[in-house]
């Protein structure tokens, strides 16, 4: 059981540094008042503030008590509130966890409890923004032969959606930037890695990618029936904070 305190843990903002918090809390029996990143960290009165080192040997004790005391869904959920803009995430973690242990894998389905309902909304947000741009994503050749897309998704999704498009373009070189998060995916043909970018790289197509732009610009503009045209419909299947990043809207 943790009892309340008037503590503040920081940790280094990463999935491994989070999940040795939450070991710290529980070895400590802390409940604490907050968890922060130390990239967004405003100081306030009247608490103690605990930096928590990411510790591998911790994060994964933890890991493996979710996926054997609660589930493996469990604990994609919690990765995919991790990855969410949520502000209060780490406490909404933690908050589940709590009931989690105690009600095992049952937990998922009792949406009447406000940690369990928070949580699975949230990870429903992040893992469908994630499967929409499975079919979102524009690519666009550059003069180095790699292919290069850009997306401007609320979550920090390039992790969920890495595995689909290295296994779909297996043997061509590519990069996923995500403009909102400062993160790019990028492939070499054999392996990938998420890098932090710090601003937007100049770009130089190849010579005939305008050329295949705009045949997809015409594909798109009339392949729909005119008479049929429905814009709400278009509109739920297709949200326009979409569109900036896609080849047919440009």
């Amino acid at each position: 059981m943790l009892n309340r305190r008037n503590v503040i843990y920081i940790y280094d903002g990463s999935f491994y540094g989070l999940m040795t918090t939450v070991f710290e809390a529980y070895y400590s029996h802390t409940y604490p008042d907050d968890i922060l990143p130390s990239d967004n960290m405003q100081m306030r009165f009247a608490y103690d503030y605990v930096q928590i080192s990411a510790d591998d040997k911790k994060a994964e004790r933890v890991i493996d008590s979710i996926l054997k005391k609660i589930s493996p869904n469990a604990l994609y959920r919690i990765y995919c509130v991790y990855l969410s803009p949520l502000n209060d995430k780490e406490m909404c973690i933690l908050d589940f966890l709590i009931d989690g242990y105690k009600y095992g894998a049952s937990i998922v389905n009792r949406l009447n409890l406000e940690s369990a309902s928070r949580l699975i909304n949230t990870a429903k947000n992040i893992s469908s923004e994630a499967h929409q741009y499975l079919g979102f994503v524009r690519f666009r050749k550059l003069k180095n032969g790699i292919y290069y897309s850009e997306i401007e998704p609320k979550g920090r999704i390039l992790s969920l959606i890495s595995q689909h498009f290295c296994k779909r373009f297996s043997s061509m070189p590519f990069l996923i930037n995500d403009l909102n998060h400062n993160e790019c995916l990028a492939y070499n043909g054999k392996s990938s890695e998420i890098r932090y970018v710090d601003s937007r790289p100049m770009l130089e197509y190849a010579e005939d990618e305008e050329k295949f732009s705009d045949m997809w610009r015409e594909f798109y503009n009339t392949i729909e029936i005119k008479e049929r045209h429905n814009e709400k419909c278009r509109m739920n299947h297709l949200p326009k904070r979409y569109w900036r990043c896609m080849t047919e809207f440009n």
